[in-house]
């Protein structure tokens, strides 16, 4: 039932699944961003992290505005920046 307290055997499953999706995600992000496991693995705590501090952790590419994205996403398409649509 949905508003019931977890069992110890119910929590111990979803604490399970969760280590499971969170070490996935870890291997992703350092493959797909060319880092270790272990780098990765240190800044993946659960926190959020400002913009800055993610391009210094190598985290993402660049800072910049939706305006920015649109451009970016329309060079890598080859279409034009009003062909380009973000759902709100």
């Amino acid at each position: 039932m949905p508003f019931t307290p977890l069992t110890a055997a119910e929590r111990a499953l979803f604490e399970r699944d969760l280590k499971i999706y969170h070490e996935e995600f870890i291997k992703q992000v350092a493959k797909n961003r060319g880092m270790a496991v272990k780098d990765v693995a240190k800044l993946a705590d659960g926190s959020s992290m400002p913009g800055a501090l993610a391009l210094e952790n190598r985290l993402i590419d660049a800072l910049g505005n939706q305006a920015a994205t649109r451009t970016w996403f329309a060079e890598q398409l080859g279409l034009t920046v009003p062909d380009i649509e973000f759902c709100e």
